[in-house]
C-alpha cells in the first residue's frame, strides 16, 4: 500500500508541530522520509521502544537508513506541497520557522497509519533534536 500522499504528509507535519513550539523547515523536511519507512515507523510507534538519539538508532537499526537520501529526495515535493497547503489553509504559519496555528484533533477516524505516526511522534521529535548539519550529515543526505 502506498502512503505517499499529501494527506499523510500534512497530517504527520501537524502531529509533530502540535508537540513542539516551532520547527525549522530543514527539520520538517526529514519527517516524511522517516514515516515513509514502514518498519521504522512501526518500531518508533511501539510503547516499549525507548527514545533514542539518531546515532544510536543508525547503529542499532542500519536497515532503516539504507536509502534515506533517496526517500528524502523523493519526498521533497510532497513535503513542500504539504507545507504550502497547511499555510494556505491557515493551519500553520511560517515565520522563519514552522508553527501550528490552530488546535488539531487526530483520532481513529484518520486511519491506522496516522495513529502510528501519532504514537511515534515523540520519538521522531527526539530523533530530530540535533543541529541540522549533524542530522543531514549522519543521514548522508546529499544536497
Amino acid at each position: 500500500m502506498s502512503y505517499n500522499n499529501l494527506a499523510i504528509c500534512s497530517a504527520s507535519l501537524l502531529i509533530v508541530l502540535d508537540k513542539v513550539e516551532n520547527l525549522d523547515l530543514s527539520k520538517a523536511l526529514l519527517i516524511y522520509p522517516v514515516i515513509m519507512h514502514s518498519e521504522m515507523l512501526t518500531f518508533l510507534s511501539k510503547k516499549n521502544t525507548k527514545k533514542r538519539k539518531l546515532n544510536s538508532l543508525i547503529l542499532t537499526h542500519p536497515s532503516f537508513f539504507i536509502n534515506f537520501d533517496d526517500r528524502f529526495n523523493d519526498s521533497l515535493i510532497i513535503t513542500l506541497n504539504s507545507i504550502q497547503y497547511l499555510i494556505a489553509s491557515n493551519q500553520i504559519i511560517f515565520d522563519k520557522k514552522l508553527m501550528i496555528n490552530r488546535e488539531i484533533n487526530i483520532n481513529e477516524k484518520f486511519g491506522e497509519r496516522i495513529l502510528l505516526i501519532k504514537k511515534a511522534s515523540d520519538k521522531i521529535i527526539y530523533l530530530l533534536d540535533h543541529p541540522i548539519e549533524e542530522l543531514y550529515l549522519n543521514l548522508r543526505i546529499k544536497l
